[in-house]
């Protein structure tokens, strides 16, 4: 819910954050099909999976997809601290 306008948020919000996990995933699984031991995926942070992405050609440059994260993280964060402010605890079921 956009918290300033009293709103749910916009479809973009929503396309982008589905947008992104499917991405995450499909890169995740096509790794654990092509490196050595696929087990190791699995304990890979998100940094290492996009580099190793990277390295292999899947993605031309790892520091967009650092920056989508942070900015997911952001407003997510930004979310949670209106909600609190504004004691809407109740509504944080969309995080």
């Amino acid at each position: 819910m956009n918290l300033l306008v009293g709103k749910p948020s916009s479809s973009g919000d929503q396309y982008f954050e589905y947008s992104y996990e499917l991405i995450w995933k499909v890169l995740k699984r096509h790794l654990e099909l092509v490196v050595p031991d696929p087990e190791f995926v699995d304990h890979w942070s998100f940094k290492e999976l996009m580099r190793e992405s990277a390295e292999r050609g899947l993605i031309p440059s790892v520091e967009p997809w650092l920056e989508y994260g942070y900015q997911r993280t952001s407003r997510r964060l930004y979310r949670v601290s209106c909600w609190i402010t504004l004691g809407r605890r109740d509504t944080m079921t969309s995080i």
